[in-house]
């Protein structure tokens, strides 16, 4: 009870940007950084009227910059700290509105990271990146983000976000600082991996038993082998390049049931607390009616449904459309490999990561006997 009101209160002084007190109060929890979990409050005071910043408070904060860099100079790391925290107090609401806050944020980030303090350095650049866009210090902050996801374990994220960084700045970016070329390495690796996967799909993937050829799933799912013709009339009319291992497996087995069916995930979703349930996968085409262009496909969850238009709908679940697996283009563009995610749209259509390529699904399906009978959706 108490690390709970702890960590109430820790989120509010995140929220207010006023980080020195929020760290603070997360260190001071029983289990410290290990479960913490940021959740920014949009308070009231953030959703006041957007107030300027005149040159009064414009020469101050140039003050408490270079009295950061001045402390950072002579080695004093929290002299630093403090002074641009006390920037960032001044900083009118909503902060997120001044590039100021950028500033002070990613300067802050910069110490946290150099001191291996990744937690505190992941919320700061995470903060910078949402609020800016249009200048220089966007990639390096996208790319400071996933080298603190790599240091917090979480290699799935980082590849993800320091390939995006890449794709927009290119080596140039790591190259800035010599540390950054350990996150490089890791990721040229994964991109070369990548590369194979691409041109051997499904390697060492056995197949056998791996499909249910009902009599239903061969009526309403199951169809020929798509042609290189009626893979790019598809592909133009819905408007995203599908990825090779999807049209691999396709050219196989188009569309049909598997005999696994779940997907294990790693935070609760609309169906169960652990894992999420498909009927089946659809094929490409139009005939068959779980087709992505069939009569129940995934323009028609996306017009009639009111999906999020995110990317393609590859799998439908047993709840007849309240859930769905989605191909996420968002993160690639419509020419690149796309994400696998779950949308639940009796959850206000939330979105839940599932894998970071449809390979990457396909091997992950398990039988639903691993599972015990949780199962949240009635």
């Amino acid at each position: 009870m108490v690390d709970e009101c702890i960590e109430n209160l820790a989120d509010r002084y995140l929220a207010q940007k006023n980080y020195l007190k929020g760290f603070q109060l997360i260190e001071d929890l029983s289990t410290g950084w290990k479960n913490y979990s940021p959740y920014l409050l949009v308070t009231d005071i953030q959703q006041q009227e957007e107030k300027e910043i005149d040159e009064g408070l414009s020469e101050k904060l140039d003050e408490l910059a270079e009295q950061g860099d001045a402390f950072l100079d002579h080695g004093n790391e929290e002299g630093a700290l403090k002074a641009w925290q006390e920037a960032l107090n001044l900083i009118p609401y909503p902060k997120d509105a001044h590039l100021e806050t950028v500033w002070f944020e990613a300067s802050m980030g910069e110490i946290y990271f150099s001191q291996h303090k990744f937690h505190q350095a992941n919320i700061l650049y995470k903060n910078a990146f949402s609020n800016q866009t249009d200048n220089g210090l966007d990639t390096y902050n996208f790319m400071r983000v996933g080298e603190c996801s790599y240091e917090l374990g979480n290699r799935k994220l980082a590849k993800s976000i320091l390939l995006r960084a890449y794709e927009a700045g290119g080596e140039e970016v790591f190259r800035t600082e010599k540390v950054n070329l350990k996150y490089l390495d890791f990721l040229l690796e994964e991109m070369k991996k990548d590369e194979e996967a691409r041109k051997h799909p499904f390697k060492d993937f056995d197949f056998k038993g791996f499909w249910d050829d009902s009599e239903y799933a061969l009526k309403q799912y199951v169809d020929q082998p798509p042609t290189d013709e009626l893979i790019t009339e598809i592909e133009e009319e819905l408007g995203y390049k599908l990825p090779s291992s999807y049209i691999y497996l396709m050219k196989h087995h188009n569309g049909g049931i598997p005999m696994n069916t779940c997907f294990p995930t790693e935070t609760p979703t609309y169906w169960a607390e652990d894992h999420v349930m498909i009927s089946g996968i659809f094929g490409i085409g139009r005939e068959k009616t779980y087709a992505l262009c069939g009569e129940l496909g995934s323009q028609f969850m996306i017009d009639e449904w009111e999906y999020p238009p995110i990317g393609v709908a590859i799998c439908n679940t047993p709840t007849g459309g309240h859930d769905m697996i989605f191909l996420d283009y968002r993160e690639c563009g419509p020419d690149g490999e796309p994400q696998v995610v779950h949308v639940a749209q009796e959850s206000d259509y939330e979105i839940t990561y599932l894998a970071e390529n449809f390979e990457e699904f396909i091997r992950g399906l398990v039988h639903e006997n691993e599972f015990e009978d949780d199962v949240l959706y009635a």
